[in-house]
């Protein structure tokens, strides 16, 4: 059996782009690599979640937001 593993701590790709929009008064985030040709259009709390790839989380950090 083969185990395939991901790389640890998740880090968002090299390519990949970011473009912030406008949807009416809310932001919009469109992210996505022009290589696979696939986007997402991400609203501000997905974006934060995002951002909070690859950063380093701390228990007590965690707790602060």
């Amino acid at each position: 059996m083969k185990m395939d593993y991901c790389a640890y701590p998740p880090r968002i790709a090299a390519d990949v782009e970011v473009n912030e929009q406008r949807d009416g008064d809310q932001p919009a985030f469109i992210i996505g690599a022009a290589l696979a040709g696939r986007y997402l259009l991400l609203r501000a709390m997905e974006y934060r979640v995002l951002q909070l790839i690859g950063q380093e989380r701390t228990p007590a950090r965690c707790s602060s937001w």
